[in-house]
């Protein structure tokens, strides 16, 4: 009796539609299909503006913060006289003078020019400036409570504000010439005109709304405001 072979199978090739739609967890793209070449370059410029800046303020904001920790175990409990539950004071105080104000002000930039779906990209690395910080921190106090102590008649804790502020000062300087402001506010330092243009006609077509310049009058035709005096 003849035994019948059946057909060799045809091997299955994946449809290339398929593979092209589904997008694996390790395919990242820093930028949208959609974009332009135009629009590209202008993505990158705002990268090297916005983003290291962020990136140094918030490592800089978290050193401050942190080392009001260290100073205070470091000699200014003493120094200073503190008692009770001053150092919470003096860290509330900081916190709403400072933080309560940093992180509106920089996710402001990046929603002013980023659309929703790049701010997270962006985002993610002005966080690790404040893990960063965190870290940093601790090793400018040990080396000023180390070597400077007692320098020219100052504490080491004292030194390290000092530190802090010989990098802070310039940084604050830098953000004049670097932060691009808004589209209806523009930093004519480090964008022309052309940049802006494209930076509003790509946020448009995401339904991103422009309101012109934040004036107080303006809050007095919108519905639901209270009348101002």
């Amino acid at each position: 009796m003849v035994k019948s072979t059946p057909p060799p199978r045809m091997k299955e090739t994946p449809s290339v539609h398929s593979h092209d739609t589904k997008r694996r967890w390790y395919d990242l793209s820093w930028y949208a299909p959609e974009d332009t070449k135009e629009e590209r370059l202008f993505i990158r410029k705002l990268d090297l503006l916005i983003v290291p800046y962020a990136f140094i303020s918030s490592w800089v904001k978290y050193i401050y913060q942190a080392n009001l920790n260290n100073a205070y175990v470091a000699g200014m409990k003493e120094d200073l006289g503190f008692h009770g539950n001053e150092l919470v004071q003096l860290q509330t105080l900081y916190i709403v003078g400072v933080v309560a104000a940093f992180f509106p002000v920089m996710h402001y930039f990046f929603g002013s020019w980023y659309r929703g779906d790049e701010i997270g990209r962006r985002g993610g690395i002005f966080y690790v400036g404040l893990s960063l910080g965190t870290l940093t921190a601790g090793l400018i106090q040990a080396g000023a409570s180390a070597r400077l102590n007692d320098v020219n008649g100052l504490a080491g804790w004292r030194w390290m504000y000092i530190i802090c502020a010989l990098i802070t000062i310039p940084i604050g300087m830098l953000g004049y010439y670097v932060i691009p402001g808004t589209p209806d506010q523009p930093n004519s330092l480090v964008l022309t005109k052309e940049d802006v243009l494209i930076g509003e006609k790509r946020l448009k077509r995401t339904g991103h709304q422009f309101h012109g310049k934040l004036q107080v009058r303006s809050l007095r035709s919108k519905p639901g405001t209270p009348m101002l005096p």
